[in-house]
């Protein structure tokens, strides 16, 4: 529920940010953020507005992101088009495909250098905001962020290999994995960041992983959309 102007700025700057990790355009930022707003105010004024406000708006907004590609014929090679019953799979064919970037990133990152750099470089956060996040200090914050920057050279190397990016052995690191990618896709940045930062690692073990993921983890391929998602755009580009 909003209840203050003060979580309505909390808010807006949350959208502000996934907007532009979507987008990569500050101007087409501020249009999906004021787009997700508009869409998603009825729920949050309704029934005495909605349980977990910032979910629901990062959701909306990826939602109307995607409608966005699919209305742009120029852009429609990035985005497969699904007919309306297969609709329903493409958030888990999603999460599926970054699976392997949040897989690398576990692997070759430390658990605050992982979580610091998706909140600064991913999520756009400040030194200040992602300090405040984490309950840790500006310098200690500015440390991770050095040292993540410096390891992804290992990141990359493994999503590009010849063979594909993998998952891990380890079924507790692969349901970790897809967990953090369904968090991602949903926007749903209170989990990601428990998840990269280690604090929710044991009810991690005890989700079930359903949809694209559950077949992942019993071996199949599912060919996922081909579209890359912007966290793995951003960690070959970086």
């Amino acid at each position: 529920m909003i209840d203050s102007v003060i979580n309505v700025e909390r808010l807006s700057a949350s959208l502000s940010r996934y907007s532009l990790s979507l987008v990569r355009s500050k101007a087409a930022a501020e249009d999906l953020a004021q787009e997700s707003w508009s869409r998603a105010l009825p729920a949050l004024r309704e029934n005495g507005g909605h349980a977990n406000p910032e979910a629901l708006l990062l959701r909306v907004a990826r939602n109307a992101w995607i409608d966005g590609l699919r209305r742009d014929a120029r852009k429609a090679k990035l985005i497969m088009e699904t007919p309306p019953e297969e609709a329903a799979t493409e958030r888990p064919l999603l999460a599926l495909e970054l699976a392997p970037v949040f897989a690398a990133l576990n692997a070759f990152l430390p658990k605050l250098q992982r979580t610091v750099f998706l909140l600064r470089d991913v999520l756009g956060y400040s030194i200040r905001e992602t300090a405040d996040r984490l309950g840790t200090t500006e310098g200690a914050v500015k440390a991770a962020h050095a040292r993540a920057r410096r390891s992804l050279a290992f990141v990359r190397a493994s999503l590009v290999r010849e063979d594909g990016p993998g998952l891990p052995a380890d079924a507790d690191e692969r349901i970790e994995a897809h967990l953090m990618a369904e968090a991602y896709a949903k926007g749903d940045i209170g989990t990601l960041v428990a998840l990269a930062n280690g604090e929710a690692r044991m009810q991690a073990r005890q989700l079930p992983v359903q949809g694209a993921a559950s077949r992942a983890m019993r071996g199949d391929r599912t060919q996922a959309p081909e579209a890359m998602p912007p966290a793995r755009a951003l960690l070959l580009a970086a």
